[in-house]
């Protein structure tokens, strides 16, 4: 019981940060690091979810105006 209750939590949450981490490479390889500040305009949507995980997970400032 308790491992079917922890895959339900767990899986998505790993999925999640795969794709943040997919994110976060494209973020250093646009030359984003620590401290620095972005933006984005649009729908919250899935990616949107990645972005802020990456950004987070970098130490980079992210906003989301809708």
């Amino acid at each position: 019981m308790l491992r079917c209750v922890l895959n339900t939590f767990v899986a998505p949450l790993v999925s999640i940060l795969i794709q943040a981490d997919d994110y976060a490479k494209g973020l250093i390889a646009l030359g984003l690091k620590r401290g620095d500040t972005m933006t984005s305009f649009g729908v919250v949507s899935a990616e949107t979810l990645y972005v802020s995980v990456a950004a987070i997970s970098l130490g980079i400032g992210y906003s989301v105006i809708i």
